[in-house]
């Protein structure tokens, strides 16, 4: 509803002959052509920040650049687009896993603790409000369950309805779930 004809803010492309974003997504096409096995070749993640928050364009790539770096993808091939359309600033970052000279894969594993971790310290580095997780602050999680396995905690939880203790899983008998 309140998005500006003009959505982008800037886009940077990396490791490709080009800056045309249009034209990097071919190559990057190309490139992720030349593994057979990988059925995934494209990785994406947005960065985003609070609406308060004044990141000048410049502090955006840099946090692209470092985050990227932090996960093992500096020199695999990436097209980022910043956008300033939304109440918050946030950049989308869509990476090639297929590395454009060997052509083997970037290993996905554990991606989403190298994530959270990385933009944790670059926030603290920064002076930037960041988002507690699992991975970047785990005493604040200690005491709190990975997953629940149990469908109607998960869909009130989704609606925000108060579940009475007796209705949790753990407490339920066996019998019962």
């Amino acid at each position: 509803a309140n998005a500006k004809p003009n959505r982008v803010l800037w886009a940077d492309t990396h490791n490709l002959l080009t800056r045309d974003p249009h034209k990097a997504v071919r190559i990057m096409r190309a490139t992720a052509n030349k593994s057979r096995r990988c059925k995934a070749p494209v990785y994406h993640f947005v960065i985003s920040w609070t609406p308060e928050e004044a990141v000048s364009p410049e502090a955006m790539r840099a946090i692209v650049e470092d985050t990227c770096r932090d996960m093992g993808l500096a020199d695999h091939q990436r097209i980022a687009i910043a956008h300033d359309d939304t109440r918050h600033k946030h950049v989308h970052v869509v990476v090639n896993r297929i590395h454009h000279e060997t052509g083997t894969a970037w290993n996905r594993a554990q991606d989403w603790v190298r994530l959270e971790q990385s933009l944790a310290r670059q926030a603290k580095a920064r002076g930037l409000r960041y988002v507690p997780g699992r991975h970047n602050a785990p005493d604040d999680f200690r005491d709190k369950p990975k997953r629940t396995k149990d469908a109607e905690l998960q869909r009130a939880r989704r609606k925000g309805i108060k579940q009475p203790a007796t209705q949790r899983h753990s407490q339920r008998p066996a019998a019962e779930r």
